[in-house]
């Protein structure tokens, strides 16, 4: 490359890490303002029900990662203390889906009201079942 391309080309990548930490600003200026926890709540798995422990901050996973390059949506992780230690620990590291125990309540609610419905079709839902697979063998066989 010429001496002007390097300058060029080092301008564009001056131009770019500015953008990159705009972009980093305005995320974390959004986060308190969407996340499902707030920060001092109780933050469960709502898969399980189980009490993960209390908030203590959030996160993006990628903000500090690839030199921010890959930091361009606003996916909040939460760092969080268990019940058990003082132990900080993140949701990053494992797959769950986290909310309040408001938000756990509704879920269950919500499945309560599913598995309900389910018994209530039993019989329908078992004819359609049975009319997909007759189906899918009819094609396959």
């Amino acid at each position: 490359m010429t001496d002007e391309e390097k300058k060029k080309l080092e301008l564009f990548n001056i131009q770019v890490g500015h953008a990159i930490e705009r972009r980093k600003l305005f995320l974390d200026s959004l986060m308190e303002k969407y996340a499902k926890v707030k920060i001092g709540e109780d933050i469960y798995d709502l898969h399980t029900g189980k009490l993960l422990g209390v908030v203590k901050g959030y996160y993006r996973y990628w903000e500090d990662r690839d030199d921010g390059v890959r930091d361009n949506f606003l996916a909040i992780d939460y760092l969080y203390t268990s019940p058990h230690s003082k132990i900080l620990d993140n949701t990053s590291n494992k797959l769950v889906w986290v909310g309040t125990h408001a938000q756990l309540i509704e879920k269950m609610e919500r499945d309560v009201e599913r598995q309900k419905w389910r018994e209530e079709n039993k019989e329908v839902l078992g004819k359609i079942t049975k009319m997909m697979v007759d189906g899918f063998r009819e094609k396959h066989s």
